[in-house]
């Protein structure tokens, strides 16, 4: 993605039902087309998801900014890396990306 597509990038909530944090991390509970699933999120997926669950939606450079004000720079370029993490969890319906 590049120029205004990705300004234009907003990440919110999918198809998230509920939500379990213990010690031993968090998991979603999420509806798919084939019934409900369950997901582990990593420490960088649930800030993603802490993001978009308080402010309900957020831009791609918000979000790319929250990652690195949380977890400090990654190796490489942070928007690229926001941008995985987003993909990863849009596989997952834990969140849409819309341009």
């Amino acid at each position: 993605m590049t120029g205004e597509r990705e300004d234009a990038t907003v990440v919110r909530l999918g198809n998230v039902v509920d939500r379990l944090t213990t010690d031993a991390g968090t998991v979603v509970l999420v509806a798919a087309p084939a019934g409900h699933r369950v997901v582990r999120l990593s420490e960088m997926g649930v800030a993603v998801l802490d993001m978009v669950s308080v402010s309900h939606s957020v831009t791609l450079d918000e979000l790319t900014a929250g990652l690195v004000s949380r977890f400090g720079p990654p190796d490489g370029a942070p928007r690229s890396a926001a941008e995985r993490v987003v993909a990863d969890l849009a596989g997952e319906h834990v969140v849409v990306a819309e341009s």
